[in-house]
This record gives structure tokens, C-alpha cells and sequence, in this order.
């Protein structure tokens, strides 16, 4: 057997076999956590440890494939890395031959003045490849790197005479005010010399959850006169701040007004405190699919301002009050209504426990009929799924549903409320993913599902079904830290669009 399945290996072309050494290498690994960080190094994908040096150790034939495959170390990850991997770095640089690279720095540990002569090493690399950077990304920790760091980067990587020609999406973090402002000011001009830019994410906050500590660059204004808004397709602004009563609100609102070609807007609302509401015309993204907000107070004055006709991925993760939710979820409804959207998708966390039935009103709204994928980050009962997709007025069409984080329930003999849920949707729905909190729950409702009588088998076996059990699903998280460090957890991703 072995040897016939070594004959069948080798009898495999050698472009098939690049095929799947780039699956293999690019694949995200569902069952590790999103926030993971891989180990110490470099690495092709954050999500999984196959990289091409991991293939070309398993034989001869597989090395001199992986080696000279360029498109398997094109893209570039570092993290948690160290003086003794810059020698990797430069491999990949070098076996990536002329392939555009996608490069993301990872700050896996919190870099300190001790990080400075090795980021310095990494930048000089990096930018001796920057004719070929089709996206560059810093991931940092949650805290800022000391100005040391900028100070040299500033004066010995050579980023005022980088030339990024091929540079298409670009990821940073703002801080335009001194010991930072030489480091900001390069990232200024690499924005302004790249003709091709049309992704973009920006911080514009100090990442400090002291909210009396909270500062508020003037980062808009800071960058009016570089950025391409009207060629961006993708924008992504985490821990945006209207607190200025003028200038800042409407810099904000002039910046998405020129955004005529956007595509997918992520936003992260600050909320120090209420502002008013502005009597500003509605904006008209007309080509805009998708919107990610996360945001408390902020978030309505957002969606009042917003006209999204071609609207079809939502995702809103939030945190009302008693005061705030009917405010919030009239801005929402509101939204959908001014809009005339058909929404394919609809991803929503309220970390007010109380928000349920709020949120089943909601999805009676018209704009939602032809929803087809439909998840819910809030706490939920047993009772709340059949409330939200079972009756013919609330999202009929809902053939995909998540639950994040569903609370223990009474168990009863002989019943199980997802299983009824499956078979009352039956044949539309067929993907179930659920998070139990409690372990009874979990282990009924899965034996309930293994074990059902033939003529329920047979519908049940039509539907993907995830089970897991691990605990609360974001009882133990600070809303506040998610909201600063940019959580889109709820958006949908690329994947899951294209089946819908």
C-alpha cells in the first residue's frame, strides 16, 4: 500500500504539486484561534505553521520544487522575531525572485529600545524590495513602541527615497505629533509617491485604555492632501475620535464624501463622549458593499450620516445602554430603511445582554428577506434562534447561522431546541454553527443530533453542523479595549462571501 501511494505521489505533475504546496502554505487552519500568533520567526501565513522551508525538508524532489516556486515566498510574516532571523528574512526575499511581496511586521511581544538595531536591519531589507511591496503592514501590540524606535527608523531605513510603484494596500499606525512626526511624515510621502494605493488602514488614536490619558490627533486634516480618497477601494479606520466639535467631524465627513469608489469601510468609533448630532448632508457611498462599525455612543451619529443603496455585508459590534439601545437600533433601522439595501449578510454583537429582542425586531425589517447568512455575537437562550429565523416574516431565508455564545438552559427529556430549529427550516438552512457555554447543553444537544430516528437523519445530514464548547463567548472581554484595537471579528470573511 505504501509503495502504491508513493508511485501515486510521484506520478503527480509538478504544477499540481506546486498547487498544493500553495494550499498548504496559504490555507488558514480553521481550529486555531483567531487572535493566535504563530512562533517565533517568519512565517507565509499567521494562521498556520507550513511554510515552504517546512516542505523542502521532506525530500529531494519536494526541495527543488519549493525552492524554486516564487510564489510561495512572496508573502512575508514576521513575528516575535530576532537578530537570528534576518537570515530567513533575506531568504525569503531572495527565493521570492520578482513576485510582488506581501509583507506584514508583527509585534508579537512588544517591541522595546532592545527591538531598534533589528527593525532597523528588517526596514533596510524590506525597502531594498519596495519597487516590488504590493502591501505593507505594522501589526503592533497594544501599546505604542517607544519613540526611540521611530527616531531611528527615521534617520537610518530609507524610507524617504523608497519607491513603492506597486503598492496597492498599506497598513499604519498615525501618531503625527513629535518624537513621531519624522517616522509619520516618510509614511506621508510613501502614501503621496504611491500610484497604485487604493486599500488603506489607519489608526489615528494612542492605543491606552486610561480614557482620561486618551489623545486626539488631528489626523484627517494631518493627511487630506495625500491620500487618494477617490481611488481607495478599501479603507479601515480603528479608533476614530469625533470628539473635536468642528474641524475633526468634518474633516471625517469630507474624507467619506470623496470616497466615490469605496468598497468595504471598517470604522472604529471612540466615545469619550456624546457629541451632537450633525445637520450635515447624508453621504452616498454608492459603491459601497461592505461595512464594519464598531462603536457605543458614536455609532448612531455614523449610520445617521450614511446611504449605502448597494449595501449587501453589515457587521455592527457595539455595546448599548438601557438609555442607548432604542436610539442605536432606530439608527440602524434607519439606516437600512434610507439605504433600500438587500442585505446577503448580517453580523451583530450587542454586549448588552439585553438586546435580543431589539435585535429580533430588527430583522423583521424589509431590507433583511434576503438575508442568507445571518450571525449573532450577543448572548442568546435556547428560545432566541426560533424567534429570529423560524417565523415566515423574520429572514425566511437564512440558509447560514452563527451563534456565538448561547447561555445554559433547562434541559428536557426528548427535546432538543436545535434540532427543531434544523427541521423547521428544513431545506433552507444548512449551516448551523453553535457555542455552547454550558457542557450539558452541549453534550445533549450533540447526542441529540447523532442519534435521531431515520426520517429526521436523513434532513439532518443535509446541514454542515459545528458544535464547540468554549465557555462565554466575550463575557470575560473589556468592550472598550475591542472598540481601541480595532475588533472586526464580526465581518465576514472573503470566503464565506463568495458562497452567498
Amino acid at each position: 500500500m505504501a509503495s502504491t501511494l508513493k508511485t501515486s505521489v510521484e506520478a503527480l505533475s509538478a504544477e499540481i504539486v506546486v498547487s498544493i504546496f500553495s494550499i498548504a502554505v496559504y490555507s488558514t487552519v480553521p481550529t486555531i484561534a483567531q487572535d493566535s500568533i504563530p512562533t517565533s520567526g517568519i512565517t507565509s501565513n499567521p494562521e498556520d505553521s507550513c511554510t515552504p522551508i517546512v516542505l523542502s525538508h521532506v525530500c529531494s524532489a519536494w526541495r527543488t520544487l519549493s525552492l524554486s516556486s516564487t510564489g510561495l515566498w512572496s508573502t512575508i510574516y514576521t513575528t516575535r522575531a530576532a537578530q537570528g532571523h534576518i537570515h530567513l528574512l533575506e531568504l525569503w526575499i531572495s527565493r521570492s525572485g520578482e513576485r510582488l511581496l506581501d509583507l506584514t511586521l508583527r509585534d508579537g511581544a512588544g517591541w522595546s529600545e532592545s527591538s531598534t538595531p533589528y527593525l532597523v536591519r528588517v526596514f533596510n531589507i524590506l525597502c531594498r524590495a519596495g519597487s516590488r511591496w504590493r502591501s505593507f503592514s505594522i501589526e503592533k501590540s497594544r501599546s505604542w513602541w517607544p519613540a526611540e524606535i521611530s527616531a531611528h527608523l527615521a534617520s537610518h531605513a530609507p524610507l524617504q527615497t523608497l519607491q513603492t510603484l506597486q503598492l496597492e494596500t498599506l497598513t499604519f499606525e498615525l501618531r503625527p505629533a513629535a518624537p513621531y512626526a519624522a517616522f509619520y511624515n516618510q509614511w506621508k510621502r510613501v502614501i503621496a509617491s504611491s500610484p497604485k494605493l487604493k486599500r488603506l488602514a489607519l489608526s489615528f488614536m494612542p492605543i491606552q485604555y486610561d480614557e482620561s490619558r486618551l489623545g486626539v490627533p488631528n489626523a484627517v486634516l494631518a493627511l487630506s492632501t495625500v491620500v487618494p480618497w477617490g481611488r481607495l477601494t478599501s479603507l479601515c479606520l480603528t479608533a476614530v475620535s469625533l470628539l473635536d466639535p468642528g474641524s475633526m467631524r468634518k474633516s471625517f465627513y469630507d474624507m467619506l464624501s470623496a470616497c466615490n469608489k469605496l468598497e468595504t469601510l471598517s470604522v472604529s468609533l471612540d466615545d469619550h463622549t456624546l457629541p451632537p448630532k450633525p445637520d450635515w448632508p447624508v453621504v452616498t457611498l454608492a459603491k459601497l458593499r461592505t461595512l464594519n462599525a464598531v462603536g457605543r455612543r458614536f455609532l448612531p451619529v455614523l449610520m445617521d450620516m450614511l446611504n449605502l443603496p448597494n449595501l449587501l455585508y453589515l457587521s455592527i459590534h457595539t455595546e448599548t445602554t438601557a438609555l442607548s439601545s432604542h436610539n442605536a437600533y432606530s439608527s440602524f433601522s434607519e439606516l437600512l430603511s434610507r439605504s433600500n439595501c438587500h442585505l446577503k449578510s448580517f453580523s451583530f454583537r450587542d454586549c448588552n445582554n439585553d438586546a435580543v429582542q431589539s435585535l429580533s425586531t430588527l430583522l423583521t425589517h424589509p431590507c433583511l428577506s434576503d438575508l442568507s447568512n445571518l450571525r449573532v455575537g450577543s448572548r442568546v437562550d435556547d428560545t432566541t434562534p426560533s424567534k429570529m429565523v423560524h417565523t415566515p416574516d423574520t429572514a425566511p431565508s437564512v440558509c447560514h447561522l452563527t451563534l456565538d455564545s448561547v447561555m445554559p438552559y433547562h434541559l428536557i427529556e426528548s427535546s432538543s431546541p436545535f434540532v427543531s430549529l434544523v427541521l423547521s427550516r428544513y431545506p433552507v438552512l444548512h449551516f448551523l454553527e453553535v457555542n455552547f457555554e454550558s457542557q450539558a447543553n452541549f453534550a445533549s444537544e450533540l447526542s441529540s443530533w447523532d442519534h435521531p430516528s431515520p426520517q429526521i437523519d436523513r434532513r439532518l445530514g443535509r446541514v454542515d453542523r459545528r458544535y464547540k464548547c468554549t465557555g462565554a463567548g466575550f463575557g470575560t472581554r473589556s468592550f472598550g479595549k475591542e472598540l481601541r484595537c480595532g475588533d472586526f471579528s464580526m465581518a465576514l470573511d472573503d470566503h464565506l462571501k463568495q458562497h452567498l
